[in-house]
């Protein structure tokens, strides 16, 4: 559509030049013959091969009577250029020539638009806008982007709180380390969550036709666990408890409460919902439980393992103490005894000669707030009052790896090692007496050649779940926050600092200092 800027003329006829402009086509006569008409017929024959519009044949006359001088004699027909996006999702356009607006019908644009292959999503509006205003940009093309569909989800109606078994701050600026909202309750009939369906998916298209295919949400699967019912969607407590929330799980567990200590009186306890012993758990016995678990007394000697646990007292027993919390522990003191916590560990007073492992954070801030003797892990934060003694009994504080992900990879690079040995034996046992199809088996040689083919694949199928698993964790520890230990009295001598791997024994008083790793090395700052 391109007119093309200044074309010259010149036979029988007289001479002429006629020359494009910002506002139209401008002639100029050189000379005229005397034959007038054979000027016109060979300007207008000019003018239409530069695809000119609205021509002036009076005008042209005057051009030819006043020699040399510029005339406009006719408007350029509008050149409509465009500008197609790399992925074909947008066009703009815009209207050269200064043409007068309207002089191109929306029609013609469109049609110019087909010869790109722009088929889809164009826009009349902005086409309109480029006709009316010559010279300016405008989109007239615009592409859909395929939507995904939203995941189905399981929106809760009970208020869940997102950061129980934390501390909370409290009036004066003193922390609560007692109420720390460790348990969800429900009511019988309470609305406990509703289930959204997944959406479908809504396919796009470029702006030159082609389909851009959209995914489905996925439907999220709800499995019902213990005193749930469901109406519809909706998911509904058929009796009073504590709710458990499991990554594809809901259900309600009532409450076992033991109103003595756990000795000879009980036996041993094995629950699966929530338990709260009004005593305390005695040497030689044991309490276990798949929801959260109180101990109004103290731990002497016993086990406890649960979801989160409480013990309002503390835990002793010259090491044969073992607590273990899928995600946080409470007590107000820990000497000789090993705990474990998938979360945190809260201690209000005093962590004595013990072993303490925790995938985030230990805290000892309430009363002595101290940490001596033993081995102190976290993955993320260890903080205390006071770390060590003057006695300077052996003390190491760990943070940086998160010693359950810790110690399960060294169980299973133990596993795999003794599996692989395994593996191996079994399959040389197998090729030593494999049967041919010429030989006789006896009985006793067929059977045990069917034991060893048993063996040797569940060991295949064990020895490739582990490998997945340990390629997973050594993932997680790459993704490892660098730990932190801050101490808001003093540091002894005697300590060893364990930080992302890095050692760092304590030879001196330190005091009010947070150690952490910057450039391979532990460094000291002020603890605020």
């Amino acid at each position: 559509m391109d007119i093309g800027g200044k074309k010259s003329y010149n036979d029988q006829a007289g001479s002429f030049e006629i020359e494009q402009q910002q506002d139209g086509l401008y002639l100029k006569a050189g000379t005229v013959n005397e034959d007038a008409a054979a000027f016109l017929t060979a300007v207008k024959k000019t003018l239409q091969e530069m695809q000119a519009i609205d021509i002036d044949d009076n005008a042209i006359t005057s051009a030819s009577d006043n020699i040399g001088k510029s005339v406009k004699i006719a408007e350029a027909k509008p050149v409509v250029t465009l500008k197609i996006s790399s992925d074909d999702m947008e066009a703009s356009a815009q209207i050269k020539n200064n043409a007068t607006p309207g002089k191109i019908s929306k029609e013609e644009v469109i049609a110019e638009l087909g010869q790109y292959g722009i088929t889809f999503g164009i826009d009349e509006d902005g086409i309109q806008k480029l006709i009316s205003r010559p010279g300016e940009t405008f989109v007239v093309a615009k592409g859909t982007p395929a939507i995904d569909g939203k995941n189905g989800e399981l929106l809760m109606k009970i208020k869940v709180s997102a950061d129980k078994g934390q501390p909370k701050e409290i009036s004066g600026g003193r922390v609560d380390y007692k109420n720390l909202d460790l348990f969800t309750s429900v009511t019988e009939n309470d609305v406990i969550a509703e289930l959204i369906s997944a959406t479908a998916g809504e396919n796009g298209s470029t702006i030159k036709g082609k389909l851009l295919k959209a995914k489905d949400g996925k439907e999220k699967r709800i499995t019902l666990g213990k005193n749930i019912s469901v109406e519809g969607n909706t998911y509904i407590a058929k009796t009073a408890g504590h709710l458990v929330i499991g990554r594809d799980k809901i259900e309600v567990l009532p409450v076992l409460e033991i109103k003595e200590d756990i000795d000879f009186s009980t036996g041993n306890i094995d629950f699966p919902g929530n338990v709260v012993v009004r005593g305390s758990v005695q040497a030689g016995f044991y309490v276990k439980a798949g929801g959260n678990i109180q101990v109004m007394g103290s731990v002497f000697g016993g086990t406890v393992e649960g979801k989160s646990i409480d013990v309002k007292h503390g835990i002793q027993g010259a090491h044969n103490s073992y607590i273990k919390a899928e995600e946080t522990l409470m007590a107000k003191f820990v000497e000789n005894a090993d705990i474990y916590a998938g979360n945190s560990i809260v201690v209000t007073d005093a962590v004595l000669h013990s072993k303490v492992s925790a995938g985030v954070k230990v805290t000892a801030m309430g009363g002595k707030g101290i940490i001596a003797g033993g081995h102190v892990s976290a993955g993320e934060e260890i903080e205390a009052k006071t770390i060590g003694t003057q006695m300077a009994p052996p003390t190491i504080v760990e943070v940086g790896v998160n010693p359950m992900i810790k110690e399960e990879y060294l169980n299973l690079r133990n596993e795999f090692k003794n599996a692989m040995e395994m593996f191996d034996s079994t399959k040389k046992s197998m090729q030593l007496i494999k049967p041919t199809e010429q030989s006789v088996v006896p009985p006793a040689r067929a059977e045990l050649y069917t034991k060893l083919q048993n063996t040797f694949e569940a060991l295949t199928g064990r020895i490739g779940y582990v490998k997945e698993r340990l390629l997973t964790i050594e993932t997680e520890f790459d993704k490892l926050k660098e730990g932190k230990i801050k101490c808001s009295g003093i540091v002894y001598p005697g300590v060893k600092m364990v930080i992302n791997n890095i050692v760092y024994p304590v030879r001196d008083n330190i005091q009010f200092s947070v150690f952490s790793v910057h450039e391979g090395e532990v460094k000291l700052s002020p603890y605020a």
